[in-house]
């Protein structure tokens, strides 16, 4: 009797335990965030991660992340990690939008950074090489910008869902083993590459400067949506070959409905100053892709003294309207 006794006891105790672990067991793997709740604003591990199909991500040093609370009750959290792939941040449970961007531009200014719908970036005003009379200020040209967002973050001790963005469209995701936000790195600068041929001869060219007008001087970093004021932004130019000039260069976007008037600003070694213009709108409009626009134009005949009389255009690119030379003002 004895025997049973201690028998039953040890398999009750047996029952018992495996019943303990199953229900440890459960609870790890079915955790569910709208069970737990927020029962304190305790730290939790999220880990963040950046995809992108550039080529230049591994030009890319660091991002600058910034968690913006969707409720008032709690701060801004910013994290600065390495590299481009991502990384582990804490951060307190609650509702979030994230903003990420790469911290390689130099002349960047960022503006406007309490709130994720106004986080702008805007270059700095410079006195432009001669006044085109347009009456608009000028600006440089910006470094490459790379930015990445997730919305509507959820973060639970246990859980995280969050709407991702790739491409404009939205995409809700849910993580409740890692509690993983994936964001997709893309480039919100459209790049311009100008390209002026047919110059006559170069060897004279000390130094060249562009600028374009009708863009604007600065852009929201989470939309990649331009913003701001209609400016000419300057941008530098080198001798390609004895007869073309030509840079690269990006901007924040074009000003719809505004011409992008193109100046062409020599400095010779002779020490005379020239300058030239085109409208240039044709072309910008007829790019195949807004963010990757070539300007590509026959220029002005530096042989000739009047490279462009008012009866007599010369060669140039039909779709873009008579280089003009324009009276310098030089600026101080």
């Amino acid at each position: 009797m004895t025997a049973l006794h201690n028998m039953m006891k040890s398999i009750f105790h047996t029952i018992k335990l495996w019943l303990a672990c199953a229900t440890v067991l459960t609870a790890g793997t079915g955790c569910r965030h709208h069970e737990i709740g927020y029962p304190s604003r305790d730290m939790t591990e999220m880990h963040l991660v950046f995809e992108d199909d550039s080529e230049r991500r591994d030009s890319i040093d660091g991002l600058t992340v910034t968690l913006f609370p969707r409720e008032s009750d709690l701060n801004r959290w910013v994290y600065e990690l390495a590299g481009a792939t991502g990384g582990d941040v804490a951060v307190p449970c609650g509702d979030y939008d994230m903003l990420a961007y790469d911290n390689n531009p130099g002349n960047i200014f960022f503006g406007s950074t309490d709130r994720f719908d106004t986080y702008t970036a805007t270059t700095r005003q410079v006195s432009s090489p001669a006044r085109t009379g347009s009456g608009n200020d000028t600006h440089e040209a910006p470094d490459p910008i790379y930015s990445a967002i997730a919305t509507e973050i959820n973060l639970t001790p246990c859980c995280v869902d969050y709407v991702a963005w790739s491409g404009g469209k939205p995409l809700k995701r849910k993580d409740c083993v890692y509690r993983v936000v994936r964001g997709r790195l893309r480039l919100i600068t459209p790049r311009v590459t100008c390209i002026i041929e047919k110059l006559g001869e170069t060897a004279g060219i000390g130094a060249a400067q562009g600028m374009i007008g009708g863009v604007y001087d600065s852009i929201l970093v989470a939309y990649g949506e331009p913003t701001g004021n209609e400016v000419e932004m300057t941008f530098g130019l080198g001798v390609a070959d004895s007869s073309s000039v030509t840079g690269t260069f990006n901007i924040f976007g074009r000003v719809n409905g505004e011409p992008n008037m193109l100046y062409l600003y020599l400095t010779m070694k002779n020490g005379e100053t020239r300058m030239f213009k085109a409208d240039v709108t044709a072309l910008m409009d007829a790019a195949a892709d807004p963010m990757d626009i070539t300007i590509r134009l026959d220029g002005p005949d530096l042989s000739q003294s009047d490279p462009s009389g008012p009866e007599e255009p010369g060669t140039f690119d039909p779709t873009v309207s008579t280089w003009q030379e324009v009276i310098i003002n030089i600026t101080n």
